[in-house]
Parts: structure tokens; sequence; C-alpha cells
């Protein structure tokens, strides 16, 4: 099947406009014709005679029977009805159709719609793609279909395999699937404060999870990077029922907070101080 193709201002072209629209509604049933039956232009004269009829039923008659219209021109008091030679005078008039022998040419045909011969081509080249894509194992059905491909789909359906579903697997599987190697307690981290953090959150009722512990290893691990001793950061966080781990605030790290309190001045050798009141000696410093 080809396509007629009509550009969006076709009404408006100055041949159109000067035919009329009895001449334009010709054009397209005789462009039509042509790409149907792939003449490339040329309409033959019988051809033309039976391409629009003039006459048409008005439907809304239904009680009294349908009637029939011709359609006519007029001017003033006078009018005839249309006749197709007289639509193909305005379409001769107009240069839209050329007189040939046998009939009539539609002007630039070739100019705007596809010829027989690139119509031709195309569908050689659409039936040679279909050839290449098809499965050989088809084979053409000339007569009957073959023996071997009638066996072929008449074998019977195999049976398809359950396969199982993942939403009802037990709980253990999934737990089996999903779970993590075992905690392992760095060498450098002190076991017994840090099995004193841990039972200060259990009892805070905030026991880590398996994810929640190798978190808190990374912040004691970034925390000894920055200078603060592990065994005192775990120490200050029982003493305060912290349930996180955080730099030494008792006089700081080597980093941000100073230094830590295992490079402090020893308690004994920190300097005193002595005031005398009224009630007695007050000793500052132990």
């Amino acid at each position: 099947m080809a396509w007629v193709q009509i550009d969006d201002g076709f009404s408006q072209h100055p041949k159109v406009v000067k035919a009329g629209p009895l001449a334009m509604a010709m054009q397209i049933a005789a462009l039509c014709y042509s790409n149907r039956n792939l003449t490339d232009g040329f309409i033959p004269w019988p051809v033309a005679q039976t391409l629009l009829s003039w006459e048409f039923l008005d439907p809304t008659e239904e009680e009294k029977g349908q009637k029939k219209y011709k359609i006519a021109v007029t001017c003033g008091m006078t009018g005839d009805d249309v006749k197709p030679d007289f639509v193909i005078g305005l379409l001769l008039d107009a240069g839209i159709w050329e007189v040939v022998d046998g009939g009539y040419m539609i002007h630039d045909y070739k100019d705007y719609q596809l010829s027989k011969q690139q119509v031709i081509q195309r569908r050689e080249s659409a039936k040679e793609r279909m050839h290449q894509i098809r499965s050989p194992e088809v084979r053409a059905n000339i007569v009957r279909t073959s023996q071997e491909i009638t066996e072929k789909f008449n074998a019977p359906t195999p049976l398809p395999i359950p396969l199982p579903n993942p939403n009802s697997l037990s709980k253990s599987k999934k737990e089996k699937s999903g779970a993590k190697a075992p905690f392992v307690l760095p060498e450098w981290v002190n076991k017994e404060l840090w099995d004193g953090f841990l039972e200060m959150r259990k009892k805070a009722k905030a026991s880590p999870t398996r994810h929640a512990l190798d978190l808190l290893i990374r912040d004691l691990e970034k925390l000894k990077a920055e200078g603060n001793d592990p065994g005192d950061v775990l120490e200050q966080s029982i003493k305060n029922s912290w349930k996180g781990l955080f730099a030494i605030k008792n006089g700081g790290s080597d980093g941000k907070y100073g230094k830590s309190r295992t490079n402090l001045t020893p308690y004994k050798d920190k300097p005193r101080t002595i005031y005398t009141l009224p009630e007695g000696p007050i000793v500052l410093g132990r």
C-alpha cells in the first residue's frame, strides 16, 4: 500500500485556490487512485469520469425515506448540476492536470509522490529484510504446511518446572544467607573496658547490633588516630553513661583536646596550693 503525500499548505496553493473546492476534492481522489494503482500520475479518461460521485443521500429523512441530492453550480437565477467534465475543466484551466493520450496526467506528480519504480524497490527491500530475519527452521508455505512443521507444533507442551518463591524461605535461611562474620575485638582495645562499656549500654537498654559494633570500633580507631587513648575514651563513656565514644575532655588529647590522660603529670607530682581560712587551712590540688 502506497501513501499519498500532501503538503499542509495544499488547500492554500494558488492553483488549488483558483480551481476551487470541487477540483480540490477530485485532485485528492486522483492522487489516491494513482498511488494505489502505481500509474505515476496518469488518470485514464474513463476513470476520471468516475473518481467522485456528485450525488449524496440525506440521512435525516427517516420517516419519508431518504432524499437524493445533486451538487450544482449556480450563477444568479441559472445553474446546472455538477458533472465530471466540468470539474476536470477546472483542473485543466488551473494547470493541475494536463491532457495526454488516453486521459490526463497530474502535473509534477513525481516531484511529490513516489514513482512506481520506487514503490516496487521498497517492497522488494522489505521482502528481503523479512526473509533475512525469518527463522531458518520455517520453510516457505508454498502449497501446504510441511509434515515436519506440523509435527513440531503438535508436540506436547512441556510442563514448567516450579521455582521456589523467595518470599516463602524460612527465617533461618534468610538470616543464614545474610549473616556477617563473627565480631573480633582488635588487640589494641582493652577487653575489660570494652566489656564494661557494653555492659553499661546493656543496662541502658541500648545493646549495640553487629553493625553498630563495627561502627563503634571505627569511631574508636578514629579517636585513637587523633591522639586519644582508647582506654581513656571507653572509661570516660562508662563513667558518664554515654552510649557513644568521644574525645577526652579532661585536659584534652594530643590533637584537638591536648594530651590524653596517660600523658598527664602524675597526680602526686602536681603542685599544691594551701589557703588559710578562719576555719583552718584548705589544701587544693588533691
